[in-house]
């Protein structure tokens, strides 16, 4: 999904459904340049439905460092500076016990 189809599919949900909360976050690590994860919870006609969309860069390598003791082990990531990659993901919350529960975010609209 690309920033026009997520700012496209938020006027939408702004259009159609009550928006109860909405917001942004960093989700920088260590040496990562960039990341975050944009979020909007409404509710519709499944209940209260909370979409994110998060965008980090893309991992160019991954190095596992390690020593002879147990647990011991490290892995290290190498970040592009430029690539980026985009995921979106929907959750239901569920009332019996309190947590959001993934579902298919294809259907949802």
């Amino acid at each position: 999904m690309t920033d026009e189809q997520w700012q496209g599919l938020l006027d939408k949900v702004e259009e159609t459904f009550e928006v109860i909360d909405s917001g942004v976050e960093d989700v920088k690590d260590d040496n990562m340049p960039f990341g975050s994860v944009d979020w909007i919870e409404f509710s519709g006609d499944m209940g209260r439905i909370r979409l994110e969309y998060s965008v980090t860069p893309r991992v160019l390598d991954k190095k596992v460092l390690h020593s002879h003791r147990g647990g011991s082990e490290v892995v290290q990531k190498v970040y592009s500076e430029t690539e980026k990659v985009s995921d979106l993901k929907a959750y239901k919350w569920n009332d019996t016990s309190e947590i959001w529960e993934d579902i298919q975010a294809d259907n949802l609209l």
